[in-house]
């Protein structure tokens, strides 16, 4: 794992490790399990080539409504870049064409998100594409904003980042990075660190 919390695979014991352990997977294949299966969607894995390169702060997440791009946050809303608010508008242009010449049309569901970074000469790469998690994809929207937004959709995607410091959101999914047991206080912690040197046989 790297200092900002992206996991990195070196290897395909490494993959494996991490698809038998993540609950995302599971998570992914149960939207799967419900999609109408009339739709031409094959379960393909699909791996994307680690770069230290990305600008956290050019990362974005875009909402697809109805088949129109209706919004695009900034990817990690428990940052703040102060280039972002001027910049937005010009992110957002880019963004929205090359959702038209690259993705719309193509994708086999009507509602989906996509995350993107754009680079300094303002090409966008693609990063991942996916079904809608209400529960956790929507960053600085609401669900129910978003599908008003889907059904009152202008040309032209709104965009939001955060403006200042006091509008940054902590990340919950620190949550699930440590074991529920160490919620419990010292006494668990204490009992869980035992556990795991017993099973490492240290003394």
């Amino acid at each position: 794992m790297t200092y900002d919390g992206r996991i990195v695979c070196n290897s395909a014991k490494d993959v494996l490790v991490l698809l038998k352990s993540s609950d995302f997977v599971m998570d992914y294949l149960d939207v799967i399990e419900n999609i109408d299966r009339t739709l031409d969607c094959p379960i393909k894995l699909v791996l994307v080539r680690y770069t230290n390169s990305i600008s956290r702060g050019t990362e974005f997440r875009c909402f697809v409504i109805n088949n129109s791009l209706v919004a695009i946050a900034q990817r990690y809303a428990s940052d703040y870049f102060d280039y972002l608010l001027d910049s937005a508008d010009q992110y957002s242009n880019v963004i929205h064409q090359f959702w038209k010449k690259t993705i719309s049309g193509t994708y086999p569901l009507d509602q989906y998100v996509f995350d993107i970074f754009v680079t300094g000469d303002d090409k966008v790469k693609l990063i991942d594409i996916h079904h809608i998690d209400k529960s956790k994809h929507c960053v600085l929207f609401e669900w129910e904003e978003l599908l008003a937004l889907g059904d009152n959709s202008n040309d032209q995607p709104i965009i939001r980042v955060i403006g200042d410091e006091k509008g940054i959101i902590p990340n919950i999914a620190l949550t699930a990075r440590f074991p529920l047991d160490l919620k419990d206080g010292s006494v668990a912690i204490e009992a869980f660190v035992n556990a795991q040197m017993e099973a490492m046989n240290i003394q």
